[in-house]
């Protein structure tokens, strides 16, 4: 109903709203079993204003002091106790905003959406409040209508969704039930609004960076202060409450929450990373494009290939049951200047245009347009995807993709297709997927991100789900065997890849699990083809509510690529990750990763790696964060060491200080400094 009072949103229910009888569903279990009652009851009052829709939800606990939960930073509490609420704000079942509140109040967010699945690196406007009592914990939110992309009307529909999970016992949970094999989207409840409106958004959001860098010009000596001053700006309008336009000019991109390092020797294809800018980010699911999962292309749109833009801009939103999405971005430091000196003075402008209609359920057909200009070279790329479910528990999806590019080696355009096919089918005891992919080697599409075309793959899973009860073992929950087998044939070469490997997961309790795999693979690289072996083990666990860790090992055959020409030997990599919460305000993350790589005879050894990544946080409320990160990597002879103060007031309201210092492997000699000799210097700081 609606509230005539709004409530305080401070974790306390006290308020009138909340003194009716609430709620009470029973939470089913969806994560590591399927279909048990979870063990605690949870009971929820809903209400609505011409402002927000407001939540308050009791979690029962018969040990409160058991309870795990952290002040955190934003996104990091997937570790704690938590609820959720999944809200498909249009009813499509096509996508919906997924946030996650832990007893403190700490919020986390993501889009799940029906292409891509979850998305983390979005960040909504919202508010919560929580504390745990002697019943168990309790959490108020308030979702700004302004949040919500929903159709207004004297009825509006939308669907939830809500989610538990008790960390000590590693169980998660829903209400409605969800079921394997079925998208989470289709067992939405229904709650209707009457007379709902949503007010047009307007934002302005201005932006200022003030950055000062010194480089070590002799031992004794650093070099003259360069400072950079940055002013931009973005606004956001509303056309209506379920279509907004987006304009963004000299924007701060630079990267406050920078990439930990990543293992960069001896690789064959790039290291991907997340988009983390606020522009791109926001509405980013609309422009999702199908593709088979584990394929060559990893995502169609990659939106970090506009290096700096100088201005964007975005149109997105929904009619009925159609959203879509255009994106126009202009880069003013397109990557190929790098290798092409007249392009120097050149930009790049990025077109992407998407548009998705709901054909119900999570069935959907969609199109997408991709443009890039660059002097005289020319990128364009159209495509159309599909998204059907002939069985309830499995579904199958395909996409179609043409490209035409200029120049090739003839200054004139080339044609190229790409089509993907996969079809799965999901129970509580039997999963199984067929993927295919096909890439002419003409075919480009500079927006993506792509590791490889003139391919033809495909790839078959099949797996067992087992749910012991063992009276010794009452930890162990699942039991899985899987069974992957893989083959790629190269168009141009026509050589070919392949795979097999069967693995074992045991997911236990206490969020764990425990991952044996055995592989036999054959790989084909500059005109040879090498056959080895790989066993992997993998093993997680919480431990404590203070102690969390992650071990990986793996002994491989492996091809030296760098090699004239390329052989194999072999490899072992080690990781370890360590979480160490001594109470709610500080978290020590630590991670250590080692690989080293030696030819086949064991005589020669090839290259070493060891990198380490630090991170410790103390987050005073929920306003304000102090970090100091570690990062070396013995490879690159890198040492880099931050220090970060952050206020966030709310997302896209934030305040930000920070020094760091990159220490280098140098020696200075002839007046001149060498590379990767002498001891680690502090060559830079900023």
């Amino acid at each position: 109903d609606r509230c005539l009072e709004k409530p305080t949103i401070d974790g306390i229910l006290n308020d009138s709203i909340w003194q009716t009888a609430p709620a009470q569903f029973a939470f089913l279990s969806n994560k590591p079993t399927w279909g048990d009652t979870l063990p605690s009851t949870t009971s929820f009052w809903l209400t609505y204003d011409d402002e927000s829709i407001y939540f308050a939800i009791l979690c029962h606990d018969e040990k409160p002091q058991l309870i795990k939960t952290s002040i955190s930073q934003r996104d990091q509490i997937f570790s704690d106790d938590w609820i959720g609420i999944s809200i498909d704000a249009r009813g499509h079942h096509q996508s919906s905003m997924d946030l996650f509140i832990n007893p403190s109040g700490i919020q986390a967010d993501l889009l799940k959406s029906a292409i891509s699945g979850q998305n983390k690196s979005v960040d909504f406007v919202w508010e919560s409040a929580g504390q745990i009592t002697k019943q168990g914990y309790q959490i108020e939110v308030a979702i700004p209508l302004q949040t919500l992309r929903f159709q207004p009307g004297e009825t509006v529909n939308m669907g939830v969704l809500f989610r538990r999970q008790i960390s000590r016992t590693g169980l998660q949970g829903t209400w409605p039930e969800t079921f394997p094999g079925k998208n989470s989207l289709q067992s939405y409840a229904s709650m209707s609004f009457h007379n709902l409106k949503a007010s047009r958004v307007i934002e302005f959001l201005p932006s200022f960076t003030s950055a000062h860098v010194q480089d070590r010009e002799t031992p004794d000596q650093w070099g003259k202060l360069d400072s950079k001053n940055n002013i931009g700006i973005s606004t956001k309008f509303g056309i209506n409450s379920s279509i907004t336009v987006e304009f963004t000019y000299n924007p701060d991109f630079s990267q406050v929450e920078s990439d930990a390092f990543q293992v960069n020797v001896n690789q064959r294809f790039p290291n991907f990373y997340q988009e983390k800018r606020p522009f791109f980010m926001e509405g980013l699911e609309i422009l999702n494009f199908g593709t088979i999962p584990h394929g060559y292309m990893e995502k169609p749109v990659d939106t970090r290939n506009i290096v700096s833009p100088e201005w964007g801009a975005k149109l997105s939103g929904s009619a009925g049951k159609t959203t879509f999405g255009v994106l126009v971005a202009s880069d003013k430091s397109p990557s190929e200047i790098e290798d092409d000196q007249s392009l120097a003075d050149k930009k790049a402008t990025t077109i992407i245009a998407r548009t998705k209609r709901s054909l119900g359920e999570d069935n959907y057909v969609g199109t997408i347009y991709s443009s890039r200009q660059l002097g005289t070279n020319r990128n364009y790329v159209a495509g159309i995807d599909a998204q059907y479910r002939f069985f309830p528990n499995g579904q199958t999806a395909f996409s179609y993709l043409h490209s035409y590019t200029k120049p090739d080696s003839t200054g004139q355009y080339v044609c190229g297709q790409g089509f993907n096919i996969s079809t799965e089918y999901q129970n509580q005891k039997y999963g199984m997927m067929a993927a295919y992919e096909y890439y002419t080697p003409d075919y480009k599409m500079e927006s993506s991100f792509q590791n490889r075309t003139g391919i033809s793959n495909g790839w078959v899973w099949v797996s067992r789900n087992y749910y012991p009860e063992w009276k010794k073992l009452p930890w162990v929950k699942r039991v899985t065997p899987d069974l992957v087998s893989s083959y790629t044939h190269d168009l141009q070469t026509k050589m070919d890849d392949g795979e097999i490997s069967a693995d074992v997961i045991i997911q236990t309790t206490r969020q764990g699990f425990v991952y044996f795999e055995g592989a036999r693979k054959m790989e084909s690289y500059e005109g040879m083809t090498f056959y080895g072996s790989n066993f992997n083990i993998n093993n997680e666990i919480q431990i404590t509510k203070w102690l969390g860790y992650g071990i990986f090992l793996s002994h491989r055959d492996r091809i030296y690529y760098d090699g004239k020409p390329p052989y194999q030997g072999k490899a072992n990599i080690a990781k370890l990750e360590l979480t160490w919460q001594p109470d709610t305000k500080i978290k020590q993350n630590f991670e250590v990763y080692h690989e080293n790589f030696y030819t086949n005879d064991g005589i020669k050894h090839i290259y070493e790696v060891n990198i380490i990544n630090s991170r410790t946080t103390y987050q005073a409320n929920k306003y304000w964060l102090f970090r100091v990160t570690m990062n070396y990597d013995s490879y690159g002879h890198l040492l880099i060491s931050d220090i970060l103060a952050s206020f966030t007031y709310i997302p896209g309201t934030v305040l930000h200080v920070g020094y760091g210092i990159m220490h280098e492997k140098k020696r200075w000699r002839s007046n001149a400094w060498l590379d990767d000799i002498g001891v680690m210097r502090d060559m830079q700081r900023s």
